[in-house]
């Protein structure tokens, strides 16, 4: 007898007043902080934002994760081939892409022992310079010389241009 399994991956939409508050803080602390980094880079230039995105986004996700939280960055349109989206993902990033609203989405992930939450990031104005659709040829330059395999260009205002995350253990 053949015995066929079915996985079914529901999607809940949590109300702010619903959501564990320590992943939604982490997931703010990432953001906060990386927005943080970059607004001061770009002060000084385009070019030192990338650097931020590149050597300490990685770490800001590293000390805001601890035992219980993972937590980071990822797009469908990578720029970092390590932000590659992972499959519990698909069904939130899928929501938002048929035009979900909602603030932050969350799944039981498959493993049983972990819910994954994810919130989307919106291109705004400060986004453009580097993953716009008129980025400077300096720019350019060293976009391919750090990110060979860059497609996270070609954004405009208000896009999607990828989501934070954040795995945490039951």
């Amino acid at each position: 007898m053949i015995k066929l399994c079915f996985v079914f991956i529901t999607v809940f939409t949590l109300s702010l007043e619903a959501q564990p508050p320590q992943a939604i803080q982490k997931m703010k602390r990432l953001g906060k902080s990386l927005k943080a980094e970059l607004v001061t880079a770009m002060a000084k230039s385009p070019e030192e934002a990338l650097s931020v995105c590149k050597d300490r986004a990685p770490k800001i996700a590293e000390e805001v994760s601890d035992d219980n939280f993972q937590v980071g960055r990822v797009s469908r349109k990578n720029r970092n081939s390590g932000n590659l989206v992972q499959k519990w993902m698909l069904p939130l990033i899928e929501k938002y892409e048929e035009g979900s609203k909602k603030k932050f989405l969350t799944v039981e992930i498959e493993d049983g022992k972990s819910i994954g939450y994810i919130k989307p990031i919106k291109t705004k104005a400060l986004c453009l310079n580097c993953h716009g659709k008129n980025i400077s040829p300096e720019l350019q330059t060293k976009i391919k010389f750090l990110y060979p395999n860059d497609s996270a260009t070609g954004y405009s205002l208000g896009d999607i241009r990828g989501y934070f995350w954040v795995k945490e253990k039951k």
